[in-house]
């Protein structure tokens, strides 16, 4: 049995269907919109950066090979609208409840880790997140998210297991003097030290 898709139209307000971009997928809207600002179509992701009332709607859903078929109807050649190829490619499947295997995660683990320990790439993070500000509703949201929870002992030994052998450079506070990770000192520490203003390390 085929996956039940949609046909949705991205687009400015007043855009008709030979405007803007036609696309097919078996996602979610919201995660598809997502996939386009982050990659992919040039036209797509500009267009998105640039204007601030775009949005995404359903033209049309059924089975992948009847939504393929209005996608090629709207999109019969390359360069119509912000498309840049035509339509009837085969669309994205949701990967939701899919898991990978213990090799697989332990590869991605590795990676992960192995690219956190690099200068070049510590220095793109910082560089893409300074100047970001976080809103105090946003704030209370992520404090939530993590009130109540409690890691199991195996989550706790991963952990530990994959911290093991990992040189942490160690950080002293400017006002208390605490050493420990800079990340515990930027957090805790520095500006926000409880002891600013009453003890000098100097």
């Amino acid at each position: 049995m085929e996956a039940e898709c949609v046909v949705y139209h991205i687009r400015r307000p007043g855009m008709s269907l030979q405007e803007g971009y036609i696309g097919v997928t078996c996602q979610t809207l919201a995660r598809r919109f997502c996939a386009h600002k982050a990659y992919g179509n040039a036209h797509l992701k500009n267009a998105i950066a640039l204007y601030g009332d775009i949005s995404i709607a359903v033209v049309d859903s059924g089975t992948v090979g009847y939504c393929l078929k209005i996608e090629t109807e709207l999109r019969p050649g390359n360069n119509i609208g912000w498309n840049i190829v035509a339509g009837g490619g085969k669309p994205p499947i949701s990967k939701k409840g899919r898991k990978h295997s213990e090799a697989a995660l332990q590869l991605l683990r590795q990676r992960n880790k192995t690219l956190s320990s690099q200068p070049e790439q510590r220095a793109r993070l910082s560089k893409l997140h300074s100047g970001k500000t976080i809103s105090e509703e946003h704030k209370l949201i992520i404090s939530n998210a993590q009130k109540g929870k409690t890691r199991s002992a195996e989550t706790r030994q991963r952990m530990s297991i994959g911290m093991t052998g990992v040189a942490r450079s160690q950080v002293a506070c400017m006002y208390c003097g605490l050493t420990s990770i800079g990340s515990n000192i930027a957090r805790w520490h520095n500006e926000k030290c409880k002891h600013k203003g009453v003890l000098s390390c100097s």
